[in-house]
């Protein structure tokens, strides 16, 4: 985990601790599929800190790699976990 402390139990005691009252708390983990590589340049720069440095041209021989992979796979598949908290400020 890139960022271990950033867990949705820790961050919401966090937000407790803060005087947040946490309205919603939601966790998922599961497959995250690519089925070219275009959709995966698409996602790596609108979630920039999934790759921190992510550039095409930084990153060509690397993605020429997952198109290959694509190619003779089908699709390349990821496990992803994302979280969802609801804070609201009390009073």
């Amino acid at each position: 985990t890139k960022w271990p402390d950033r867990l949705p139990n820790i961050v919401a005691k966090e937000l407790k601790q803060c005087g947040m009252i946490i309205k919603r708390l939601e966790s998922w983990e599961g497959k995250v599929i690519f089925k070219d590589v275009g959709a995966l340049v698409f996602i790596l720069k609108a979630v920039p800190w999934t790759v921190d440095d992510f550039t095409v041209n930084k990153y060509r021989k690397v993605l020429k790699r997952l198109k290959k992979r694509i190619d003779r796979d089908g699709s390349l598949v990821f496990t992803d976990r994302k979280y969802l908290i609801v804070a609201k400020k009390r009073g």
